[in-house]
């Protein structure tokens, strides 16, 4: 009979024991947002992200709370499904920081995110362009040059360039210009032959998107690619079948290395050549074959006609009549 009834304890106890374990309902991410001196960052926007990487990976806006008094926060989730991550990002006075995507540990109900706004240093040398892409697109009587300037802010603090932006050449004949995908902080404009880039970017790495087209003739064009000074690599990729783009390597000179490849992006094939820079290397030479087109045939066709319509003519009028 003892042993029966130490048995039932046992069980009754591995019972709420599971229980424990198993049925927490309630998942808590929480943490401190603090200044670049450390002191609490109270009463600003605190936004929580949920990252699903599912079959269809989503990302999705959950709560929009402020920090207390302390900078501290706290906010409740459901139970987070599997392979689900959680961001959470803060906002103040045009500073804008975010964390790493954290997800909760098995047995774990509570997620810990701290953040903390750095500082802001005008060391704009501590800027690195990493890399530039350049997609060439042929349309009716222009190519469409879109530009990815790859850039990594290897501080750890906010780096300010809006006082002493970066400029670059684009070239003078550019028409259409336009930023693709606008950032926050990050400001891009244009004149006649020169592009601006100003920003306030946090650590790590920072993507820019813009475009224009420029008028061709002709069956081919001298293109000058501009990159931002100590770029590390420089891409031209156009839709295989197209255009017909390379680098101009006359006068490259030792140390420049080519690479060639297919690339499949969202179903069409594009072929890109990747050449890498040295130091000082600011002026990249890029010869483009444009596509044979109806309106290139027409216009030498139309003159040549008109050619021989009036050496005829001429020749009808110059004509020696037979005497009979």
């Amino acid at each position: 009979m003892f042993t029966k009834k130490v048995v039932i304890l046992l069980f009754i106890g591995v019972f709420f024991l599971f229980q424990q374990v198993f049925a927490t309902d309630t998942f808590v991410i929480k943490g401190k947002v603090t200044g670049a001196n450390g002191d609490p960052a109270s009463n600003v926007s605190i936004a929580l992200m949920e990252i699903s990487m599912s079959d269809r990976p989503s990302i999705k806006l959950i709560q929009t709370i402020q920090t207390n008094s302390d900078g501290s926060y706290a906010i409740s989730v459901d139970s987070p499904k599997e392979r689900t991550f959680f961001r959470i990002t803060s906002r103040q006075q045009g500073q804008s920081i975010g964390s790493e995507p954290a997800r909760f540990k098995p047995g774990e109900s509570t997620l810990i995110i701290d953040l903390r706004f750095p500082k802001v240093i005008n060391n704009i040398e501590l800027i690195d362009f990493t890399k530039q892409v350049l997609i060439f697109e042929s349309l009716n009587e222009t190519i469409r040059i879109t530009e990815l300037i790859s850039f990594f802010n290897k501080s750890d603090d906010l780096i300010d360039a809006k006082r002493i932006p970066f400029k670059r050449p684009i070239p003078e004949s550019a028409v259409n210009t336009g930023v693709i995908e606008k950032q926050d902080g990050i400001d891009i404009s244009f004149s006649r032959g020169e592009m601006e880039l100003s920003f306030i970017v946090p650590p790590g790495a920072h993507q820019i998107f813009f475009s224009y087209e420029i008028p061709v003739t002709g069956s081919h064009l001298n293109f000058i690619g501009y990159t931002f000074p100590n770029t590390n690599e420089i891409e031209i990729a156009t839709l295989t079948g197209g255009l017909g783009i390379r680098f101009d390597m006359k006068n490259a000179g030792i140390g420049h290395r080519l690479v060639e490849e297919k690339k499949n992006v969202g179903g069409q094939i594009y072929h890109s050549t990747t050449k890498t820079l040295k130091e000082g290397d600011t002026i990249v030479p890029i010869y483009i074959d444009l596509p044979f087109s109806k309106k290139r045939l027409v216009y030498p066709a139309m003159g040549l006609f008109i050619m021989l319509m009036s050496g005829l003519v001429i020749y009808l009028k110059k004509k020696p009549t037979l005497q009979t």
